[in-house]
């Protein structure tokens, strides 16, 4: 647990170190990154770089190298990936909720179409035989456009 507070701290001076590069320096890694085999490999793979002057109070001097940037820059794309997702995912649900909302006004369209023939023409012969055909197909059309919303959310999700 402790050293996973660290690795979160540790991201943390990262990501200061970011935002003021090339000014901003690091001092004190050995609090954060305890094991020298760790502090080298961060700058063997130029995460950090260790700068040649030396404080004898703050402890060595480092700052972000060029491989310390392109991390930072794939930290912040996966943060903004994850928040595109989650935009995505709205929409959808969005797009859901207006598709349902469109079939249900062209059903009332339909339903309108369909009192004002039968106010025009009295003596249609079975009316209650029409509607109950007209609903069924209306349930038809709902059921397949949530069939296709739910295909395209179902292959967004792949």
């Amino acid at each position: 647990m402790s050293d996973k507070i660290e690795i979160e701290k540790f991201k943390e001076e990262i990501e200061k170190l970011y935002k003021g590069f090339p000014s901003y320096h690091f001092y004190g890694i050995e609090t954060m990154v305890k094991d020298p085999e760790i502090r080298k490999v961060l700058c063997d793979e130029h995460i950090l770089v260790k700068l040649k002057r030396k404080y004898t109070n703050k402890g060595d001097e480092y700052m972000l190298g060029a491989n310390g940037l392109n991390l930072v820059n794939s930290w912040n794309i996966e943060k903004l990936t994850s928040k595109m997702l989650d935009l995505t995912k709205k929409i959808e649900s969005l797009t859901t909720m207006l598709v349902l909302f469109t079939g249900f006004l062209i059903a009332l369209a339909i339903l309108s179409i369909y009192l004002a023939l039968l106010q025009s023409f009295p003596k249609v012969p079975y009316p209650s035989l029409i509607a109950i055909s007209v609903a069924i197909g209306l349930l038809v059309m709902f059921w397949i456009v949530a069939q296709g919303v739910k295909k395209i959310g179902d292959e967004q999700q792949k």
